[in-house]
């Protein structure tokens, strides 16, 4: 491998113009990726696995480009190393364009073949690797342009949507809360980030440039979409620990609800459950979910106020609309589940004391009637 490397290296074509596939696999070059996801090659059809191996194919040795590549820059100029990474980037991004459409359709597939879990694993590996090979390119700028760099993808990460839906609403709650914290102090210190940025000298002690003006330009162009990004994203965050505040309230007082409406087994253990019913209140949980509610309703009116979050509107005042449904309905239930327990707990005490009568009464039937107390006529 180390031979390998250093025969790239020493070569004066980057190994990133060499897209070079064996025999039996369509080159990259001139069209071939397209005619790989075509309907057919030499004539037969080709099924959606043949497909999927042979992008993996192309994606596996972009891969090995890739960190050939990298590797060959070692130990040279930040500026050789960024020109190698990027004339891969531009290259790569060029190319890749006609496995989007398939990549989109596996996501909403239910399931995917082997051949299709390979190619998802060959996508995921090579753009994580991309990812470490940008943030590498950014920690690695000479100083102090490497401190704004780590600010800016510290930032960036304050600012970078969340994906999925989590389970563990509390959790969510307290990570959108930790990223406003973060997000606010990232722009506190964004003045003396873009003081350094705009007066660092690009020239090294011989007067050569030492970052390629793209690069630059790159940071510019993140500046201004950080500046940009959070006038509306601290209003995202806001949103999303309320809703997960809400959600995680809901879940802990259904939990309780469920417990409550379960088959009783003895006035004891409804005493309990009683007991629980006033422990609840008195964390005030009811209370604490309808003030998140009514805050989680009041952000949400700030989406008809920012013109690049004006296509959620509706979408968040319809989550706050159900929400708002199922937190009536929960209060209720709490309401509903106290008189319920009540009513139990009397009739349960009726029972025993009418019971008790009875028995009491039998007994007594029982020692009138007994053959030492029979009358004789």
């Amino acid at each position: 491998r180390r031979h390998k490397r250093q025969s790239v290296a020493s070569s004066d074509t980057s190994p990133f113009t060499r897209y070079s596939l064996a025999s039996n696999v369509p080159s990259l070059d001139k069209g071939s990726l397209k005619d790989a996801i075509g309907p057919g090659i030499t004539g037969t059809q080709v099924t959606p696995d043949r497909k999927a191996q042979e992008l993996s194919c192309w994606l596996g040795q972009a891969y090995d480009e890739l960190l050939e590549g990298w590797d060959s820059t070692e130990g040279e100029s930040y500026s050789e190393r960024y020109h190698v990474f990027q004339t891969f980037l531009v290259s790569f991004n060029e190319q890749r364009r006609p496995i989007m459409p398939l990549l989109t359709a596996m996501r909403r597939a239910p399931k995917l073949s082997e051949e299709q879990r390979a190619l998802r694993e060959a996508w995921d590996s090579l753009n994580e690797k991309l990812h470490e090979y940008k943030v590498e390119l950014d920690m690695s700028l000479p100083p102090p342009l490497d401190t704004v760099a780590r600010w800016l993808l510290r930032t960036e990460g304050a600012l970078t949507e969340e994906q999925g839906d989590p389970q563990d609403h509390g959790r969510a709650a307290d990570e959108a809360r930790e990223k406003q914290e973060l997000l606010r102090i990232c722009l506190e210190e964004m003045p003396q980030h873009l003081k350094i940025f705009q007066s660092f000298q690009n020239l090294d002690e011989f007067g050569n440039m030492m970052v390629p003006t793209d690069k630059i330009d790159e940071l510019k162009r993140r500046f201004t979409s950080v500046r940009v990004t959070a006038k509306y994203h601290g209003i995202k965050l806001e949103y999303r620990e309320h809703q997960h505040t809400v959600l995680d309230l809901l879940g802990q007082i259904r939990a309780k609800l469920c417990s409550w409406k379960r088959p009783y087994i003895s006035p004891e253990a409804v005493r309990v459950l009683l007991q629980e019913w006033h422990e609840i209140n008195k964390q005030e949980l009811p209370s604490l979910l309808e003030a998140a509610i009514h805050r989680l309703k009041q952000i949400s009116e700030k989406y008809s106020s920012k013109s690049a979050l004006a296509a959620d509107y509706h979408h968040v005042g319809q989550q706050v609309k159900q929400l708002e449904e199922n937190t009536a309905v929960v209060l209720d239930e709490v309401s509903s589940a106290k008189i319920m327990m009540g009513h139990v707990l009397s009739a349960w005490d009726s029972y025993s004391d009418c019971l008790s009568s009875l028995q009491a009464w039998l007994e007594q039937g029982s020692v009138t009637h007994s053959p030492g107390n029979t009358s004789v006529v």
